[in-house]
């Protein structure tokens, strides 16, 4: 009689733990995300003083989550977002002698976070979840070709760094297996250190064409809209 107890107590246990691979709760979970970064604030003002000159771009990121609790998982998330500058308007500003024109480009930044993401069941497979973040942010300046008439001279993109920090909430859809789709909307503001973008003085003959170019000291502040898949193991 001991032994049949013991066996079913071995085949309950063993139910109850593929139950909870089934839903995911008590494993670890990677994603993967893409989607719209749509800079705010001064990262997106067309001013000289504190202007980014940013508009959206793109960004995909990608993380590891490792449960807690049922209700808790810590994790770490890689950002990558591209945001082109508003070169248009640039050109228009008092930064440049007139005629100047500008090469498109794009403003590149690397957040690395760390996260403690908070998870409600829904039922029908749908979770909430929210997280605080935290992290360090590498961003890189646009790299920019500046010509006037038959002249042209490069701006050099720079990298600054910065503690980043912010917040997301999503909702995530469990899908057959061990698969799921999510969509996540994240907040993220830093403050690195200013941006020098000018060219080198340029002689033609007699003549020198000074450095053309200004500082841009801006907060950047990033919204993303993510769609996902994840995949828990």
């Amino acid at each position: 009689m001991k032994k049949y107890l013991l066996l079913l107590s071995f085949f309950s246990l063993s139910f109850v733990g593929q139950a909870q691979v089934d839903d995911g709760l008590a494993l670890k979970r990677f994603f993967l995300e893409f989607g719209p970064a749509i800079p705010m604030q001064g990262y997106s003002d067309n001013l000289v003083d504190g202007g980014g000159f940013a508009i959206t771009g793109y960004n995909i990121s990608a993380g590891l989550l490792i449960p807690v609790n049922e209700s808790f998982r810590v994790g770490a998330i890689y950002q990558l977002a591209s945001n082109p500058i508003d070169k248009e308007e640039l050109e228009s500003l008092n930064v440049f002698v007139p005629g100047v024109t500008l090469s498109s480009g794009a403003w590149t930044s690397h957040s690395i976070l760390a996260s403690l993401q908070y998870q409600k069941e829904l039922g029908n497979d749908f979770q909430f979840t929210a997280s605080p973040l935290a992290g360090l942010v590498i961003a890189n300046s646009p790299e920019l070709a500046v010509s006037l008439g038959p002249l042209s001279a490069d701006i050099n993109s720079e990298t600054g760094m910065g503690f980043v920090y912010g917040g997301q909430v999503g909702v995530r859809k469990g899908l057959v297996g061990r698969h799921g789709v999510r969509f996540t909307a994240r907040y993220l503001t830093a403050k690195p250190e200013p941006f020098n973008l000018h060219t080198p003085a340029v002689n033609v003959g007699s003549i020198t064409i000074p450095s053309q170019g200004f500082e841009i000291d801006t907060r950047f502040t990033l919204m993303t809209l993510n769609l996902g898949w994840d995949y828990h193991f």
